[in-house]
């Protein structure tokens, strides 16, 4: 039988297979948003987590816009504005470098169990073996199991489909907190206030707009959330609107952020649509297939 590792080690290699290198940044950013949205497109009623992703990784791509990146020592990089051929600030290249960080771990840390769970020779029994030895994701073994028993109850066909759906929506929900504290909270605290600052005013999701487009139903602003809604947490705190605390961002996230997707992706071809603004690869036969022959 194999260990866990070995397990994880081979569904990650499949699931990082044909990825763009490390140090082509915004290459291989788009390419894991891409396969997010053929997780997406391929088991909508299941992956609900990919869905939300690909609008995280896309907006995480937008930060890496304007900037060149090269690896010198492994995974130490540095950064530059190419139009001035100038290395940025030490600070801001530190950041950059958590965001990418982040954005790989996250798709190395969740994507294999995605595409292990959907597979044939794969299935729940491959992805809890491969978490056995990884007290830290717990939350993980927790959100496939809820994804497993709600999908059970959607294909009987019985009376209880709407009880399936909430436990899929409550998997899903298990992997991004998750996500949020496992990988993101870490990368986050080592961040400075000053771009503490600048994410916490400027961090918006939104769910069918181009970058610029402000007029949708399916924006979610951080601040503006806070500011309201998130008002008596901010008292309670003597604080400004901080992304950086999970509390905040977790308040955001499941208050708003989660309403907003669940109300989108209720509209199937509406949500396809707009996953596939930001990945419009993933509706190629290539990047089906990834998702198909793993």
């Amino acid at each position: 039988m194999d260990a866990p590792n070995e397990i994880r080690q081979y569904w990650q290699e499949e699931a990082t297979k044909g990825l763009p290198a490390m140090g082509l940044v915004r290459e291989r950013n788009q390419a894991i948003t891409t396969r997010y949205a053929t997780l997406y497109l391929k088991s909508q009623p299941l992956f609900k987590w990919a869905g939300l992703a690909v609008f995280a990784s896309h907006k995480v791509g937008e930060a890496f816009l304007g900037y060149e990146f090269s690896l010198v020592n492994g995974e130490e990089g540095s950064w530059k504005d190419p139009t001035r051929g100038l290395l940025l600030p030490i600070s801001l290249t530190k950041e950059l470098e958590l965001l990418r960080k982040a954005n790989n771990q996250i798709y190395e840390d969740i994507a294999w169990a995605l595409l292990a769970y959907n597979s044939p020779r794969g299935g729940l029994s491959s992805v809890n073996a491969g978490l056995e030895d990884l007290p830290t994701h717990q939350r993980m073994r927790d959100g496939f199991q809820k994804i497993e028993e709600g999908r059970r109850l959607l294909e009987s066909g019985s009376e209880r489909s709407q009880e399936g759906t909430c436990l899929i929506w409550e998997g899903n929900n298990l992997l991004l907190e998750h996500e949020q504290t496992v990988i993101i909270q870490p990368a986050f605290e080592a961040m400075g206030p000053v771009f503490d600052f600048v994410l916490s005013e400027a961090t918006t999701l939104a769910f069918e707009a181009h970058m610029f487009d402000i007029l949708t139903r399916y924006r979610a602003y951080f601040a503006l959330f806070m500011y309201t809604h998130g008002l008596p947490i901010l008292l309670r705190a003597r604080s400004l609107p901080r992304i950086q605390r999970l509390n905040q961002r977790w308040f955001w996230i499941t208050k708003s952020l989660l309403h907003l997707w669940q109300n989108l992706d209720r509209n199937v071809d509406q949500a396809r649509n707009a996953v596939l603004q930001k990945a419009p690869g993933a509706g190629e036969s290539s990047s089906a297939s990834f998702a198909t022959n793993a």
